[in-house]
């Protein structure tokens, strides 16, 4: 993880107007050119400085900055193209595209197809996240945190699923037998994972869990089981959409097993009341956990077999129509800065689906700065 911090107000750059960028293009730019600008002027005041240097060798030409990759990558999902290569044939044609990335060279795609991980490792995009939003909540409150996730398909092949283990059988275990030390063992981790996931390092819990492309299924409204292929993007957001923490899995990781990593971390990105969640959350563990740390669930329940579901009481179910917000900034992130389906693989599609999750919670936060100021512009002196 990169130690640095935010020495600027990054968020400056999102309140200009075109006006203030009149004369710095060779042709008049687009509204598209003009968010792309704003986009990769903020993200570049907040990246850590390694990443806009480039490194020289003893021959040949010197390799690209870091920050070169970076504005491939960002113009792909800005200007919401499938592929790298479609994207690079589209900013050798635009000079106000390369002037904004300030490319005097193209990369080829074979060289960012080899430096994407490495700019992944160096940029630690949910650092980054993590930074702002608590340069953002300084002087904010979040009344409502609201948890879910998307799935993000991928035309990638997924990773075969770990065995399953093999179920012991029922009864009491002849002691110093093999199956009394095998349910031992399973048991105790078990235990160590749920230490990592309430009180361990985030870090550590979150590397126990898939992130390879995988295959899950799950039963749509009339019973029928849809399957998708590709990665899932767990999201917590407030009141506004603001993306407050998240994490990125393969698909078939279940939503409940990041719900607590989710709440810790933005228990110290932000200050919150209420936790809302789905009835895929539905565990009196979680429920625990949250009222534990101060908050207040307000859990969806979870339909029995026979489809029959309790009410909730209500004044919660009042306030958990407010989770509709996570549904739309999961909608906005995905129309806005992800292609239908990920053509990337691996490595390359993790800073795809981070670098869309930045962006949004960029872009969510600056609409947040613009109301806040024309309020203040109408408040008569």
């Amino acid at each position: 993880m990169n130690n640095f911090t935010i020495s600027a107000r990054p968020m400056q750059q999102l309140l200009f107007d075109s006006s203030d960028f009149s004369g710095c293009f060779f042709s008049s730019p687009t509204q598209k050119e003009l968010l792309f600008k704003s986009y990769m002027d903020t993200v570049s005041s907040i990246v850590p400085s390694s990443i806009r240097e480039s490194r020289k060798s003893r021959t040949g030409r010197p390799e690209y900055p870091l920050i070169d990759i970076l504005a491939i990558w960002i113009a792909k999902e800005v200007f919401g193209f499938d592929t790298i290569a479609s994207t690079l044939d589209f900013v050798k044609s635009d000079s106000n595209v390369r002037m904004i990335a300030g490319l005097g060279h193209v990369p080829s795609a074979a060289v960012i197809s080899r430096r994407t991980g490495e700019l992944r490792e160096a940029m630690g995009i949910r650092h980054i996240s993590d930074m702002l939003c608590r340069d953002f909540y300084k002087s904010r409150l979040v009344c409502n945190l609201s948890i879910d996730s998307t799935p993000i398909e991928a035309r990638e092949m997924p990773v075969s699923p770990e065995k399953p283990r093999m179920e012991l059988k029922k009864g009491r275990k002849k002691r110093g037998s093999k199956e009394a030390a095998d349910l031992e063992a399973r048991r105790a981790e078990d235990r160590r994972i749920e230490e990592l996931e309430e009180s361990g390092p985030i870090d550590e819990y979150l590397s126990t869990l898939n992130k390879q492309c995988a295959l899950t299924g799950k039963k749509n409204s009339k019973g029928h089981m849809q399957w998708r292929i590709g990665y899932k993007a767990h999201l917590a957001v407030d009141d506004h959409g603001i993306i407050v923490s998240y994490a990125v899995t393969g698909a078939n990781v279940h939503d409940s097993r990041l719900a607590i990593p989710l709440l810790r971390m933005a228990d110290m990105n932000c200050t919150f009341l209420y936790a809302l969640m789905d009835g895929g959350y539905s565990s009196g563990r979680i429920e625990s956990f949250a009222r534990d740390s101060g908050k207040i669930p307000v859990i969806d329940f979870k339909a029995s077999r026979n489809g029959d579901k309790p009410e909730m009481d209500p004044a919660k179910k009042l306030r958990y129509k407010a989770r509709t917000t996570v549904e739309r900034t999961n909608s906005e992130m995905k129309e806005c800065f992800l292609p239908a389906k990920l053509y990337s693989r691996g490595r390359n599609a993790l800073l795809e689906i981070e670098l869309a999750i930045l962006l949004t919670t960029i872009k969510r936060m600056d609409m947040v700065l613009k109301e806040e100021r024309a309020a203040r512009l109408r408040k008569p002196a």
